[in-house]
């Protein structure tokens, strides 16, 4: 909350009721957060996304998402350098960071599988590195 101070002609934070009275102007501030996002690629540098309180996770990023020209949807990741970030409502303001978008399932060539994911050939990591013969079959 903010009161207007008519001898220096601007708005001061309320610290005291006695700053208010009959007539006095009142200003009341939201507090925002704000970082600064770029794409990884270069495409998008330093472009504001802000949000106010209430805003959840999944809002974030769709913001995020948009600001960096990305098509609605998309699942992204957040870097601080080479280090991950969360996406909360809790950004320290004026961060800047990098929004890389993640590979979609059964995405490009050079995209990281899970563990244990299957790969292109329908088998497993686990089985393609297993020497030992299932029963029933052949070795793999």
């Amino acid at each position: 909350l903010l009161v207007g101070d008519p001898h220096l002609g601007q708005f001061t934070p309320v610290e005291r009721v006695s700053q208010l009275y009959d007539g006095v102007s009142l200003r009341v501030a939201v507090p925002r957060r704000r970082i600064f996002v770029c794409r990884q690629d270069g495409l998008v540098r330093g472009r504001p996304v802000v949000w106010y309180p209430g805003a959840g996770a999944e809002q974030i990023e769709a913001a995020i998402v948009k600001a960096c020209g990305f098509p609605v949807g998309t699942a992204i990741e957040l870097l601080d350098q080479d280090v991950a970030v969360v996406i909360s409502a809790t950004i320290p303001n004026d961060s800047a960071l990098t929004a890389v978008p993640l590979a979609p399932e059964g995405g490009s060539v050079g995209a990281r599988a899970a563990p244990g994911a299957p790969q292109s050939n329908g088998v497993s990591r686990h089985e393609q590195h297993d020497p030992v013969p299932r029963r029933g079959g052949p070795p793999e």
